[in-house]
């Protein structure tokens, strides 16, 4: 697969301070979607999720929200200050990630009891189960993936050096590595020294990710449909639709 044949977004949270998202809407390659940091634990909210949120509304990205888990913290009370960020949802559309990534002293069981419990009462209010934000190491120690819904959506963090500007090819940009009982991955966090000012970040880093797939992979993710087809993909369209205009070239 080259660069064209995945998607590229950006996660942002109040470390990254202010975002002018009129410079993240005009960056080549597209960002496709955003992960904008909502919540943590059963009380912190982020500072920036309301203007993040509505701004990527502004810009037309795909929306995801994702909640820092404390694990000694009930799924109950995560719950209710995740969904209490915002008023602005779209249940048809926007998309929930729980990161999972916290050095809890309880067991791997005790832990993916709790995942499990919110991931369930987060589908009850949504429709569909939340995205799981880790990385392989530590899902290998804190969580017993057999125990997860074998539906289960990943995004993983796979940092590769050198670091990715982004050049999304096999060779440059290996897949994240998987954890322990996990086939597949959705979202692979490639970087977190991302160039902030080429993204109208005010932190001089920023998260940079790809999604398993192009812009149409995305929106059909997001409820969307497909992407528009690109020039180039009309023309292509159309080649194939007309054969008889294969011997005007000749």
């Amino acid at each position: 697969m080259g660069i064209n044949d995945y998607a590229f977004g950006i996660d942002i949270s109040h470390w990254n301070g202010l975002v002018n998202f009129d410079v993240v809407k005009a960056h080549s390659p597209k960002v496709v979607f955003i992960a904008a940091k909502a919540s943590e634990g059963a009380s912190f909210k982020d500072s920036q999720f309301t203007r993040n949120w509505a701004e990527m509304r502004r810009i037309g990205v795909c929306r995801m929200a994702y909640h820092y888990m404390r694990f000694s913290t009930s799924a109950v009370a995560q719950r209710d200050n995740l969904l209490s960020a915002t008023s602005d949802w779209d249940w048809e559309h926007d998309r929930l990630v729980l990161d999972c990534e916290e050095e809890s002293a309880l067991t791997a069981s005790q832990i993916t009891d709790v995942v499990n419990t919110l991931m369930a009462q987060l589908r009850t209010v949504t429709g569909r189960l939340p995205i799981l934000y880790s990385r392989a190491e530590w899902v290998n120690r804190k969580m017993i993936v057999s125990r997860l819904p074998s539906n289960t959506d990943w995004w993983l963090a796979h940092y590769l050096k050198p670091l990715p500007e982004p050049q999304y090819t096999p060779e440059k940009n290996p897949p994240p590595l998987l954890p322990r009982g996990v086939t597949n991955w959705l979202i692979h966090q490639t970087c977190e020294k991302g160039n902030g000012a080429e993204y109208g970040v005010a932190s001089h880093y920023v998260d940079l990710d790809r999604w398993n797939g192009d812009e149409a992979a995305v929106r059909l993710y997001f409820g969307y449909g497909t992407a528009e087809p690109t020039l180039e993909r009309k023309v292509e369209l159309l080649w194939e639709a007309h054969p008889e205009l294969h011997q005007l070239g000749d």
